[in-house]
């Protein structure tokens, strides 16, 4: 999976995904859902919303977990990515 784009305001946060960033064409399979369902599995809840994942913590959030919100959203992507590429 691709990051096409990384968006946000507060601590609302969205990143989109695109299966080729020159052409910014969208996954036309599952891909953004398992990676999802793999932050789900990890301890994070995460939402899929076409090609984008949004994750919204709490404002009273505290910096261990946004960064173990960071790490976990990175190593569901690489977990999809490489069970994909098999």
């Amino acid at each position: 999976p691709m990051v096409g784009q990384i968006r946000g305001m507060g601590s609302w946060h969205a990143v989109d995904f695109t299966s080729d960033k020159k052409t910014k064409a969208a996954f036309e399979d599952d891909t953004v859902r398992r990676i999802v369902r793999r932050m789900l599995d990890l301890g994070v809840i995460a939402s899929a919303i076409g090609t984008s994942i949004e994750v919204a913590p709490p404002l009273i959030v505290k910096h261990d977990d946004i960064d173990r919100t960071v790490d976990t959203f990175k190593k569901a992507i690489d977990d999809v990515a490489s069970s994909s590429a098999r």
